[in-house]
């Protein structure tokens, strides 16, 4: 108990050594891809260090953790963890306005993942900077006409239904006959409008081909789509090869729903980033 409670505290201060490298994760999602990995890297290897000052074994495991790749893996376990808990911040925060992505640190990031792995709690403190506390709001009055669903997340953090953020802003009732939860808004490919750019949606289309960019980028194109104006993508090709094989055979031909955030990229006018198959619903 006593080693536990010692290791955690090395946690929690592990990178107050080094606060000029602190960066936020309003800050890193500016960076390049290239840049980021960079990034993490650094972390990584100052919490290592600093872990091994208390508990040597520990910190080979943590290096293990975000360093060795397991057989017919592409990635660590520790990648997949780390850039999947990264991701899953962001499209939290584009749907709770409340978290705001400048006052939380990548290191932070970073310390919850590898506690969360090895079942050392996390500081009070940091449970509040990742995670802040929701209060239920009360409900707010249905307006009288409602325009199309907004991709807002009908279920904020810790479980509470969060009304609409203001009359200008009307949301669909989250809550359906019964008492039930309505189903979240599936947009089709074939209905892509430049206008969903910076959103977070669910996209639904049938799967064209699927290309691997030099080995960078897995590209997945949707025949309601043929110009290939609308695509999704994956800087993480290892997450495709393993679960679909190397020609992604598979996926050719399946109707499939993509959730993210709609941002262009490499020429196209939309395109949904995929850094967790659990993004993805394939029929």
């Amino acid at each position: 108990m006593c080693k536990t409670a010692r290791i955690a505290a090395v946690l929690a201060l592990a990178f107050v050594c080094v606060p000029a490298h602190a960066l936020s994760m309003k800050d890193y999602e500016a960076k390049s891809d290239a840049d980021k990995l960079r990034y993490l890297q650094t972390c990584i290897g100052n919490l290592v260090n600093e872990v091994a000052n208390a508990d040597r074994p520990l910190s080979l495991k943590i290096r293990s953790y975000y360093y060795d790749k397991a057989p017919g893996r592409q990635y660590p376990e520790g990648t997949y963890d780390l850039l999947g808990r990264i991701v899953g911040l962001e499209q939290q925060a584009a749907k709770d306005k409340s978290i705001d992505l400048s006052r939380i640190e990548v290191e932070d990031v970073v310390l919850r993942t590898t506690a969360a792995k090895f079942q050392i709690p996390a500081p009070p403190d940091f449970q509040r900077k990742v995670d802040p506390p929701v209060t239920p709001r009360p409900a707010a009055p249905a307006p009288a006409a409602r325009p199309a669903a907004p991709d807002d997340d009908p279920i904020g953090p810790g479980g509470f239904i969060k009304p609409p953020d203001s009359p200008q802003k009307p949301a669909d009732d989250p809550i359906g006959p019964g008492g039930f939860i309505t189903p979240p808004t599936v947009y089709k490919v074939s209905a892509f409008d430049p206008r969903w750019q910076g959103r977070t949606m669910i996209v639904e289309g049938t799967i064209a081909r699927v290309e691997l960019d030099h080995a960078s980028y897995v590209n997945i194109y949707f025949r309601e789509s043929p110009d290939g104006s609308f695509t999704g993508y994956s800087p993480l090709p290892g997450l495709f090869l393993e679960r679909y094989g190397r020609d992604f055979s598979a996926l050719v031909g399946r109707t499939v729903q993509i959730e993210g955030e709609v941002q262009p990229f490499r020429g196209t006018k939309g395109s949904i980033r995929i850094m967790d198959l659990k993004q993805m619903k394939v029929r």
